[in-house]
């Protein structure tokens, strides 16, 4: 038998983890520096990073590596449901593209899990197959 689990949560809760996982993506690849007041110090974004913050900022770079100075996210939408934000967005800069979808975990105000599958669609299409 299926059970159903009923969470009552606040929806300030849900806006104010939204407003987060939005502040990665407009505001860190600016200023790296922002990540200290988004991510959990236990925080992992993928294997052989450093943890926490300071593995976002080394994520930075590689992407800024890829994509330019000048690369960009358009955040195409984000979806939440009490603790989980969901972002599907654009990357873009120096002629590459990238599709991602990003599922984080927000608790206590901090981002303290990130999990993303990408593709990079054929040139002239938004669309992965």
């Amino acid at each position: 038998p299926t059970q159903s689990l009923q969470v009552e949560v606040d929806g300030n809760v849900i806006d104010a983890n939204k407003t987060i996982v939005r502040r990665y993506y407009e505001e860190v690849i600016g200023n790296p520096a922002v990540a200290d007041e988004l991510f959990a110090a236990d925080h992992v974004h993928y294997p052989g990073l450093t943890p926490g913050p300071d593995g976002v900022k080394q994520l930075i770079r590689m992407a800024k590596s890829k994509f330019g100075n000048d690369m960009s996210y358009i955040l195409d939408h984000l979806i939440a449901v009490v603790d989980l934000v969901a972002a599907d967005f654009t990357l873009s800069g120096q002629g590459a593209y990238t599709r991602e979808m990003c599922m984080f975990r927000v608790v206590d105000g901090k981002i303290v899990a990130r999990s993303c599958v990408y593709c990079d669609p054929p040139p002239g299409s938004r669309l992965c197959y």
